[in-house]
């Protein structure tokens, strides 16, 4: 079979067995671009989990707490949140089992995978060009974008980065195997497309941008060769299906009004990116719909397409004679398409467009910029050589301006006030931006006041926003105004029926009133839409312990155990069950696991203490009472004499 591979010479340089690295310039101007971007992109001091999914995949992940063998086969055989990323999360498992949940652990780790791929995208475009300066200048405007700050500074943003990394690999690999004619290499390449749909469905556009270097190669469309790339489109699909089976949450699979808005709609994401790549001064870490409102889109919407058409017909007419240039551009393209919403189905559909997505097209568009800049230079007659001084000076200014916005970018991703504040500076009329920093002002600064206008200039721009009314209803529940609270729940519940968490918060305020058969009912209404909630479960359970309801009571905080073996709250709501039953050894065990988990739940620590007590194992009560006091846990001082008195 290999003697059947002829060596592939199609472009100036490319020979068989030439060297990918180049000479020490190279190498030098390589660590430049590094040192560039860890300038751009060092963590800021004091960075949080912001509440924009950093809760969802890592602090409240179930998968990231256990590391066991079990640990490990659950993060392959389960979705991670309506999401299939075996390998990001297994990633993520690493960190939080070596350094915790320590945000910067987790930047730091982006910020690695960055730096690992900017290397790998030289690698790449040095082996497809054979051109120093194509492949350093693609580099450069990759690196540096500010584009690459939310993938790099989110905690979150690792999803990207990891599956990226699998995606060089495996181009470079399939590189090598056209080059070396070794099967080897293909080999290597299927395995790493594995691992890059094993980290997202991010880069399912990989067997295309597999067909697109062949085509770059000039590779005759042989049925050899078709049959060279059915096992990576056999991954892709397979990995393809499986995304849309997982991703079963309601709500996650939105609707387009009509298919002229899937249209206009997709065309502007298709312009809308090739813009901001070029003027990256006005970015937002969350780009709305237009207001569907008005009977008339912005004109831009109309215009996209055309755009777009204009865009493609260009890199199609100069595929010959500036098939570089084609090339990147239906790099582009490809690995786009994916997450612009021409699709009637959109799992995407809060907005419009995101930075996070571009972090594979962008390849396009760098190498498409640089080859443009090396044609400039290149054309340039030797009378005309003192104009290479400006062409170069521009890049340099160009890529200055790159890194300073992306360095000022940077320090949006501190925490959810500086996230949220930014994109209400750039777009004032995101309902979700007002919701998620007045849950930040509400839970996070204790801002009450701050918090409610918040609540109430998102329900000002969106009358029907469900979730504003449940936040704000929870607001009122914290400071003691129930008629409020409940209005609030009862209008989300109005607005959206299947939010059980409407329903649980529901259940929240009545049981702080005390009017527990009212409680009983809305949490048995949220259970009903999701069994599995375990703040409900273990709520439901303390209720029904208080109505004497004691084998239901048990009942639940079984389940909730059994289904989150991790879950602090239920062991200890089981332990004080245990303990105000009359079981005081079947508490110590459950109050020992929640400390286990949690050793600065002060409550526990006061629960055993007690529970020891009652035991006549005073010298242990007292140890637990002194810790629950160090961690702010109200103790009588008499309670502590009395336990040092009877050691």
């Amino acid at each position: 079979m290999t003697a059947q591979l002829k060596p592939d010479t199609s472009l100036p340089g490319s020979t068989a067995g030439s060297a990918i690295w180049g000479d020490r310039k190279e190498i030098i101007g390589l660590l430049a671009i590094s040192l560039l971007t860890i300038i751009c992109f060092y963590p800021v001091d004091q960075k949080e989990f912001t509440n924009w999914d950093d809760q969802t995949f890592i602090t409240q992940n179930q998968l990231l707490r256990d590391f066991s063998p079990v640990g490990l086969w659950g993060i392959f055989s389960s979705h991670d949140n309506y999401l299939y990323m075996p390998l990001t999360t297994l990633s993520r498992a690493l960190i939080y089992h070596i350094m915790g949940p320590e945000p910067s652990a987790f930047q730091w780790f982006n910020l690695l995978l960055h730096v690992i791929n900017l290397v790998l995208v030289y690698v790449l475009f040095r082996g497809l060009t054979a051109g120093k300066n194509i492949a350093l200048i693609t580099c450069l405007l990759f690196a540096v974008h500010p584009w690459r700050t939310e993938p790099v500074s989110w905690t979150i943003g690792g999803v990207y980065l990891l599956s990226t990394t699998f995606f060089l690999a495996a181009l470079i690999q399939y590189l090598k195997f056209l080059r070396d004619h070794q099967w080897k290499y293909y080999w290597v390449s299927l395995l790493a497309t594995t691992g890059a749909l094993l980290s997202s469905f991010y880069a399912v556009s990989l067997p295309l941008v597999i067909v697109l270097v062949d085509m770059l190669r000039h590779r005759p469309l042989t049925k050899r060769i078709l049959l060279e790339k059915l096992p990576f489109f056999g991954i892709s699909v397979l990995f393809g299906i499986i995304a849309v089976v997982v991703m079963e949450e309601p709500g996650s699979l939105q609707k387009a009004r009509s298919f002229t808005e899937g249209i206009l709609f997709g065309a502007y994401g298709y312009i809308h990116y090739i813009y901001q790549f070029l003027w990256p001064l006005n970015l937002s870490a969350f780009y709305p719909y237009p207001d569907q409102q008005q009977e008339w889109l912005p004109w831009i919407y109309y215009a996209a397409p055309l755009l777009m058409l204009g865009v493609l017909g260009l890199s199609i007419f100069y595929g010959k004679t500036g098939r570089l240039w084609a090339w990147g551009m239906l790099l582009y393209s490809v690995s786009i398409l994916l997450f612009l919403k021409f699709s009637f189905l959109d799992p995407y559909g809060k907005y419009i467009a995101a930075d996070r997505y571009t972090y594979i097209p962008s390849l396009g568009l760098s190498f498409a910029a640089a080859v443009l800049f090396d044609q400039m230079i290149s054309r340039l007659s030797f009378k005309q050589r003192s104009y290479k001084i400006p062409l170069y000076i521009g890049l340099g200014i160009f890529a200055m301006i790159l890194v300073v916005v992306s360095y000022q970018r940077n320090k949006i991703w501190q925490n959810s006030e500086t996230l949220w504040t930014s994109v209400i500076e750039a777009y004032p009329r995101v309902r979700l931006a007002y919701n998620n920093r007045a849950n930040h002002r509400l839970y996070r600064q204790n801002n009450f006041e701050q918090a409610m206008k918040d609540y109430n200039k998102a329900i000002e721009i969106a009358p029907k926003y469900a979730p504003a009314y449940l936040n704000r209803g929870n607001a009122y529940s914290m400071t003691n105004q129930y008629d409020k609270a409940m209005a609030d729940f009862d209008r989300s519940i109005s607005l959206d029926p299947g939010n059980y968490k409407a329903y649980s918060n529901k259940g929240n305020a009545y049981w702080m009133q005390q009017r527990l058969p009212e409680a009983l009912q809305a949490y048995n209404k949220a259970l009903e839409i999701h069994p599995e909630n375990k703040s409900t479960l273990v709520n439901r359970g303390n209720v029904l312990t208080s109505l004497g309801q004691y084998e239901k009571a048990l009942a639940d905080y079984h389940k909730a155990i059994k289904l989150y073996p991790d879950y602090a709250s239920a062991y200890f709501n089981r332990g004080n069950f245990y303990k105000d039953t009359g079981r005081p050894e079947l508490a110590i065990r459950d109050f020992n696991r929640t400390l286990q988990l949690d050793p600065e739940h002060k409550q526990a620590w006061w629960g055993r203490s007690h529970t020891y007590y009652t035991l006549g194992q005073y010298p242990n009560a007292l140890q637990d009472a002194l810790n629950a006091q160090k961690l702010g846990y109200p103790i009588e001082p008499s309670y502590i004499e009395l336990l040092r008195k009877n050691q």
